[in-house]
């Protein structure tokens, strides 16, 4: 019943959960611990509830349907630990059996106040046998005083449960024995029979195999003394899903059976206690936590927090949002929120009236829910919003019911649709507005109010009856009504709104490209005056040598030596005209005393200039008086021979430019085909698999052709609009620099998101291990004893860890100012800092890594902050990707060959079709959790520094078959 009632690991762990709040408990935590040497891993249930006597351990808990849940009997003012009285949770009493969905041994230990504990040990999996008798199995328990007596206490009682397999050696069991022994023969024949292993002798190696520590105790509120009273649940041979918590893999980095696992797990407890909750509402959990931890060694990796991520709060921020109460008629009285535009006093009456009969009244409930606008250019959210909501979805994302604050199962899971929105949906996603995979919130009921709605025996949905019925009906109709009428592709609502949004996105991509167009011509205008500036100095010394010349009038008292400067001062000229900036652009930020200082040095030559022109004019018309049209004429043509070169390099840089252009236009209309038939060729496969029906998949087809048309119409007509103008004569440069106002400059701030994106780059990897540490030195201050407690020492590293804590969480996780220190990094420093940084996964994927004598010897002077990063994305990724290779052993290879490292690996390699995007921002071939940053930034990192990276295409260059990578760093030897 344990296991086929319950539907899987996750809700088990909810029911036990809601057992332990039904006990009163404060807090409970789930615990899994990793195998020790020889050894089992453990997962431990722990709380701090009233706690069991043996009595009531033999007499309620080891009794399935237990009177006390049954008849819902009042628990004692004594048994609530000081806590108001708490709607009961339980109802048929058979939740606790949900813990044979955990594990097949079970050690449960617990304590009532003023009681001693009681202990007993059972495995699951001995009730399994057909042919034993009830009445012949026999469990262990125990009591005891001292909780230290616990460890010694246990062989006898494994002994004792070996007894259910073997039988005993005392006379009087004669009987026993033989039945023992022949149910388990008959059943080991059955067995046998249907190729299934041998359950007796996955018994016997689970309890040869197990041992419980005192470390899985300690964590228990009671073991600790922190508590007198509590129940606590040690399991053994957990369930797969346990184990799959254990991974220390980053989710980033698994897209196995394992991370879909995590997930649901995730998905299934993330919402038990209602996160939604808001104070003023009739039904609220309070003084009651749940949590999961696992560890390894004494390091605590926290899988599900006590407080939720995405609370009431962002609930209340969203821009669709839904609020109300239906009454016991069925009708929906509350408030809207569309486009961030709050409604009052919405009215939605049932469709047809409700039964009222006592077996199918519904009662009244609360609804809450809320979403966002799937598609970037609809939702009035900031572009981090809409990139941190479509996140939060993903993990916490449902249409839930909660009763009494704890949520029921299945509903708000992915593969529940109980509410038959997905369904709707496939019908018409215009019309059938909402989206499971986006909706957050759903409905609360209460024990009280709406006793009809009952959990079936196996806690997987409420019962199918009238109550019910009517309940979906009534939710169904208030899903469709404010969805069509409110939030739809036809509401006025939308109709209205809509326009606004796509103004103002408007006016924000024109800002965006005011701000890109600020930076570029500042990036410009900052490279001319650093490629002028020498000239400038050159061309004022001459002009000066020039000026001094012509006052000398014994120098030009020939026509030879006066055409001669003519000529001196056209070259020069023409150079004047080449160092000027014009008038630079409106918005110069930190460049405006630099630029001011250029153009009074430009003035300064152009008034030499004119003034050296002004003088040789005046001894040209003495000298060729009698030749006025030959001096002008000659003059003429050198000056069109300036024109001439300038406007040939002009128009040279132009065909260039329109060249590249061309190119680009025309690639980016094959990526824009592409595009589309890459984003349906999923739905075609899912209808020719039979997966989704024909009119969902042409829904989901209409979907994707509109994003996709609204995408290309923000790329093409622009484009062609600003190629008229260019045909109309309309100056775009002139009307790009008269619309731009001041902004603050951009590069020291793209500098920074590069550092703090490299960080990020090593972050991901050991983020969860650093907020392990936290955790544990927090876990391990808070159980020191009072005596040190009081201490000044203590409560120094108490402020200390806490200023700590809130620098890591709050603040910038890199200084960006003061001194950048060079230091010399080695190959031997590389492969000491690559294989310390990835030491807990090396043997777990059973590497084979190479650092060569070369590497080794490899020598280099530079940030390490620049470096290191670079070395642990190139081995992350190819840690990733050697996974997928078809070789029996992972390599991955350094070696330093002709002044050039690489990095080889022996996986996938890249797709000839991707060698193009490969050091793109956001580009990722990865199953999951991949972002595209990591190459990208390697490049820019490696360039500020004028070092170089590059994928080897070249077969008879690489070093192993898959991924070689080529750096090549300036200043670098191997000597």
């Amino acid at each position: 019943m344990g296991r086929e009632q319950i539907a899987d690991c996750p809700t088990a762990i909810s029911e036990l959960w809601k057992n332990s709040y039904d006990a009163y408990s404060r807090s409970v935590e789930l615990n899994i611990f990793t195998a020790s040497e020889g050894g089992l891993p453990v997962a431990a249930l722990v709380d701090d509830g009233h706690g069991m006597s043996k009595e009531e351990f033999i007499d309620k808990w080891l009794v399935v349907g237990t009177e006390s849940k049954a008849l819902r009997n009042e628990t004692l003012e004594s048994d609530k630990n000081g806590l108001t009285t708490r709607p009961r949770q339980g109802q048929k009493g058979i939740g606790r059996l949900s813990c044979a969905a955990m594990g097949s041994l079970l050690l449960l230990v617990s304590k009532r106040e003023a009681k001693p504990f009681v202990a007993s040990l059972i495995d699951w999996r001995i009730f399994e046998n057909p042919y034993l008798i009830l009445n012949d199995i026999e469990l262990p328990v125990i009591e005891f005083n001292f909780k230290d007596e616990l460890l010694g206490y246990l062989p006898k009682m494994f002994d004792a449960l070996m007894c259910n397999i073997w039988g005993t050696n005392d006379e009087k069991d004669i009987e026993r024995n033989i039945r023992i022994q022949t149910a388990w023969k008959a059943y080991d024949s059955f067995e046998e029979s249907i190729h299934r292993s041998s359950t007796r002798s996955d018994i016997e190696n689970t309890i040869i195999g197990s041992s419980f520590e005192p470390k899985h105790f300690e964590k228990w509120s009671v073991w600790n003394d922190k508590s007198n009273h509590g129940t606590a649940l040690f399991i053994s041979q957990i369930s797969d899903d346990l184990l799959s918590q254990l991974s220390s893999e980053s989710a980033n980095n698994d897209d196995s059976a394992n991370s879909a696992s995590r997930s649901k797990f995730f998905e299934t407890l993330s919402g038990f206690i209602d996160p939604y909750i808001k104070k003023d509402d009739p039904f609220v959990v309070s003084d009651f936590t749940a949590q999961v931890n696992v560890w390894h060694g004494n390091l605590m990796r926290v899988v599900l927090d006590k407080t939720s991520e995405f609370n009431a709060k962002d609930l209340d921020q969203l821009e669709h949002f839904v609020e109300g109460v239906v009454d016991e008629t069925g009708t929906f009285k509350g408030t809207l929120r569309v486009f961030g535009k709050d409604f009052s006093d919405i009215v939605i009456p049932p469709r047809e009236p409700l039964s009222r009969s006592s077996n199918s009244l519904v009662g009244p409930f609360l609804i809450r829910f809320g979403t966002f606008e799937l598609q970037p250019s609809n939702t009035t959210h900031t572009e981090e919003q809409h990139i941190r909501l479509k996140e939060a979805a993903q993990k916490y994302a449902g249409f839930m019911l909660h009763r009494d604050g704890f949520r029921i199962m299945p509903y708000g899971r992915e593969d529940n649709d109980y509410f038959e929105i997905e369904k709707r949906r496939s019908y018409n996603a215009g019309d059938y507005f909402w989206s499971s995979r986006r909706t957050f919130g759903g409905i609360k009921i209460s024990r009280e109010k709406n006793p009809n709605l009952r959990d079936k025996a196996g806690r997987e949905g409420i019962i199918d009856n009238k109550a019910a019925k009517q309940f979906k009906r009534v939710v169904i109709n208030i899903l469709e009504d404010i969805g069509r009428k409110h939030f739809g592709r036809n509401s006025d609502n939308r109709k209205e709104m809509l326009p606004k949004i796509e103004a103002e996105k408007e006016r924000a991509r024109a800002e965006e490209a005011r701000k890109k167009q600020i930076t570029k011509e500042r990036r410009d205008l900052r490279k001319r005056i650093a490629e002028n500036s020498d000239r400038l100095i050159a061309v004022s010394r001459k002009l000066e040598l020039l000026v001094d010349q012509l006052t000398q009038e014994e120098k030009l008292k020939t026509k030879e030596l006066a055409i001669e400067f003519q000529e001196k001062l056209s070259e020069l000229s023409s150079v004047v005209k080449d160092l000027d900036l014009g008038a630079g652009i409106i918005s110069l930020g930190s460049l405006e005393d630099e630029f001011k200082e250029y153009k009074k040095q430009h003035h300064r030559i152009s008034a030499l200039q004119n003034q050296a022109s002004v003088s040789l004019n005046i001894v040209l018309e003495k000298l060729f008086a009698e030749l006025p049209e030959q001096i002008f004429k000659d003059e003429r043509a050198r000056k069109v021979t300036q024109i001439q070169k300038r406007i040939m390099s002009w128009q040279t840089d132009a065909r260039h430019h329109l060249a590249e252009e061309s190119i680009r236009l025309e690639e980016l209309s094959k990526n824009r085909i592409a595009a589309f038939l890459g984003a349906t060729e999923g739905i075609y496969s899912q209808i020719a698999d039979n997966k989704i029906q024909l009119a969902s998949g042409l829904n989901l087809l209409e979907q994707t052709y509109n994003s996709h048309s609204r995408e290309n119409e923000e790329i093409f007509p622009p484009y062609i609009g600003a190629l008229q103008s260019l045909r109309d004569q309309i100056d775009l440069q002139g009307l790009i620099s008269f619309s731009i106002k001041e902004s603050d400059a951009l590069r020291e701030e793209i500098g920074r998101i590069h550092a703090l994106a490299q960080l990020g780059i090593t972050v991901e990897v050991i983020g969860h291990e650093i907020e392990g540490l936290d955790m544990t030195i927090e876990r391990g201050l808070k159980e020191m004893p009072d005596s040190i407690k009081d201490s000044d020492s203590y409560k120094n590293v108490l402020a200390a860890h806490h200023a700590l804590s809130d620098k890591w969480r709050f603040l910038s996780p890199l200084k960006l100012s003061g001194e950048k220190i060079y230091r010399n990094i080695t190959g031997e420093d590389i492969e000491r800092y690559v294989l310390s940084f990835f030491d807990d996964y090396i043997d777990k994927d059973r590497l084979e890594i190479t650092f060569t004598q070369a590497f080794k010897s490899f020598k280099l002077k530079e940030l390490p902050s620049r470096i290191y990063p670079v070395f642990v994305n190139l081995f992350n990724n190819s840690r990733y990707w050697v996974r997928h290779t078809k070789e029996s052993k992972p390599k991955i290879l350094f070696d330093y060959i002709n002044g050039k490292i690489i990095v080889a690996d022996n996986g996938p390699g890249v797709d000839e079709d991707d060698l193009s995007q490969l050091f793109s921002l956001f580009f990722t071939k990865k199953a999951s959790g991949g972002r595209g940053v990591g190459l990208y930034l390697c490049r820019a990192s490696l360039a500020a520094g004028g070092h170089t990276i590059k994928y080897e295409t070249e077969s008879n260059k690489k070093l192993l078959a898959g991924a070689n990578f080529v750096l090549e760093f300036k200043g670098a030897s191997n000597e």
